[in-house]
């Protein structure tokens, strides 16, 4: 169980491993000519912060680059590829760091537009009418899309072979052992699994989908070295406090995140002589 081990146990098992999402972002910020596998996918469960570490990091680094925020359509983020690369004539290096990109794993067709952009032509290619979306468009946008279309054919080609990816996600893109052990049950979702795992043999695969002592040792590092509750100002006992509520009960928690405890820290301030039955109350799973 959690409680039997050390918090300093925990810290240093969660430090290893934000260490090591820190040095996967920056050997991508590094653009080494020589490395097939681009670009980067990064997997945990949510609210693990992924996204800010990632944003943080590039822009410590100095490495031009463009984040696309919240859940995203293949066509907007295309539109979105154009945009930069329009107002990138050289094509000078960047990197694009996806947040969200649930909706870019959902089907075959868009599995294939991202198979494109990460081998072979490292192109977004969008094979569709565009008739009835340019009344929608910006002047930007639609000077982009007219830039990258090309006559007689539908739709738009953008070259981002001058492009990282850094996705962050919630999903887990299958390996061979469990694409294998899919089709063996003759899954319906074999064939959507068979797509991602082609993406997952694109790129560097980082899964942070942590154990228990691995999870929460993240989310002491994240507390005691980084920015996370300086709003409150704490001390370290009172930090103390939500950490340990937190790992006595973690079993029985209904979440897990950074933002579980800011809640719990914003209940502490707001309730400060019943803030630990409040905090059983609302994040604890009832019997």
């Amino acid at each position: 169980m959690l409680r039997n081990i050390s918090n300093e146990q925990c810290l240093e098992k969660g430090q290893a491993k934000r260490n090591r999402l820190k040095e996967m972002i920056d050997v991508t910020a590094r653009f080494n000519t020589t490395d097939k596998f681009s670009s980067l996918y990064l997997v945990s469960e949510a609210g693990m912060g992924k996204s800010f570490t990632v944003n943080k990091h590039l822009e410590e680094s100095g490495v031009p680059f463009y984040n696309v925020t919240g859940s995203t359509s293949t066509f907007a983020l295309g539109v979105k590829l154009a945009c930069i690369n329009y107002n990138n004539p050289n094509l000078e290096n960047l990197i694009v760091s996806i947040d969200d990109c649930d909706d870019l794993l959902a089907n075959a067709n868009s599995c294939n537009v991202l198979k494109q952009m990460l081998d072979g032509n490292r192109e977004f290619n969008y094979e569709r009418s565009l008739l009835s979306q340019m009344p929608g468009f910006s002047d930007e946008q639609a000077a982009a899309i007219s830039h990258y279309s090309q006559e007689g054919r539908m739709g738009f080609r953008v070259p981002v072979h001058n492009i990282r990816f850094i996705f962050a996600s919630n999903i887990e893109l299958p390996d061979d052992q469990k694409l294998k052990k899919a089709r063996t049950k003759g899954s319906s979702r074999s064939v959507i699994l068979s797509h991602r795992n082609a993406i997952r043999n694109r790129v560097i695969n980082g899964n942070f989908i942590l154990k228990p002592d691995e999870h929460f040792g993240w989310l002491l590092d994240v507390v005691y070295n980084t920015s996370c509750l300086d709003g409150f100002n704490f001390n370290d006992a009172e930090k103390s406090r939500i950490m340990d509520f937190m790992k006595m009960n973690w079993s029985l928690l209904t979440e897990h995140s950074i933002r579980t405890i800011e809640k719990l820290a914003q209940i502490m301030v707001s309730y400060p002589d019943r803030f630990e039955n409040i905090w059983m109350m609302d994040y604890i799973k009832p019997y």
